[in-house]
């Protein structure tokens, strides 16, 4: 017969292994279960995070497109009235006319567009600013030289005119305005 100490001895040692073991998988199992929260609790903060930047990014693409969009109508506001004044100036008498420094106006407003502008609008823009200048000078020489000057000054408002209208196709282009349907 085994004697009693040593049944309790292996009892002891039987309920401190269990404790022991029951404990070690108890922990190794909160372990696992906490570190799959945290795996989920991280993918929420970058799904979260994401979401966050991507409507950020949204809205400063929004608002450089808004601010292209007031830059151009800005521009072309400047190439239009540049173009009224100076068509104005072959229909008044040379004496009375009072020119405008468009070649200023306009300027403000191609520095606007340079910002927010695309590389091609900026490009037509250029164009049209060359030709406010060119139209701007021809006009200043119809008070002195009223005969040879207005010829010049026609044949430059009429390449203003074109410089606006593909002025006018480019920026319709980099907004994504579709063409106006021609007619005839």
């Amino acid at each position: 017969m085994t004697p009693v100490w040593v049944l309790l001895v292996v009892a002891v040692i039987t309920a401190l292994g269990g404790a022991a073991v029951g404990a070690f998988i108890n922990d190794r199992g909160a372990r696992t279960r906490e570190a799959l929260a945290w795996d989920r609790e991280l993918e929420r903060e970058r799904v979260r995070h994401a979401r966050e930047d991507s409507a950020r990014e949204h809205e400063d693409w929004q608002r450089t497109f808004d601010e292209r969009r007031i830059a151009y109508r800005d521009m072309l506001a400047a190439v239009e009235t540049a173009l009224h004044e100076y068509g104005r100036q072959l229909h008044i008498s040379p004496e009375i006319w009072d020119p405008y420094d468009h070649v200023t106006a306009s300027l403000n407003q191609f520095s606007v567009v340079q910002i927010f502008g695309s590389t091609e609008v900026v490009r037509l823009v250029g164009e049209c600013w060359k030709h406010i200048v060119m139209t701007h000078v021809a006009a200043a020489q119809v008070s002195k030289e009223p005969d040879e000057a207005v010829e010049d000054l026609r044949r430059e408002i009429v390449a203003l005119h074109s410089a606006q209208q593909e002025f006018l196709m480019g920026v319709r282009s980099d907004l994504g305005i579709a063409r106006l349907p021609t007619t005839g």
